[in-house]
């Protein structure tokens, strides 16, 4: 099934502000995308993508201050079978979150 996949996200700064955005499709599911979702921005700016350590797509770039909008359109095709699920993965408290050696 084809599904579309967006967003739009508008705000205001009220100074220049470095942005680091994980808004992208991972990219184990590139080859599923049948549109691009690179970000776009309705001020202009230079957009730096790269993956991170995780393998996660990043977006980084400077917002000037001021209204922005960041959004992206694109369609994704997908067997639309539920994620698996783990039922017995344990809760982990948030102080022993914190404690982790990521």
């Amino acid at each position: 099934m084809l599904i579309r996949i967006g967003y739009d996200i508008r705000f205001e700064l009220t100074q220049d502000v470095p942005f680091l955005a994980l808004v992208r499709v991972h990219p184990s599911r590139q080859a599923d995308l049948r549109s691009s979702d690179l970000i776009r921005t309705d001020v202009y700016t230079r957009v730096e993508e790269y993956l991170d350590t995780f393998g996660n797509a990043c977006s980084r770039f400077l917002a000037r201050s001021g209204p922005h909008c960041l959004g992206a359109r694109a369609i994704i095709e997908d067997a639309g079978q539920p994620d698996p699920a783990c039922p017995d993965a344990p809760e982990i408290p948030l102080p022993n979150l914190l404690a982790l050696p990521w």
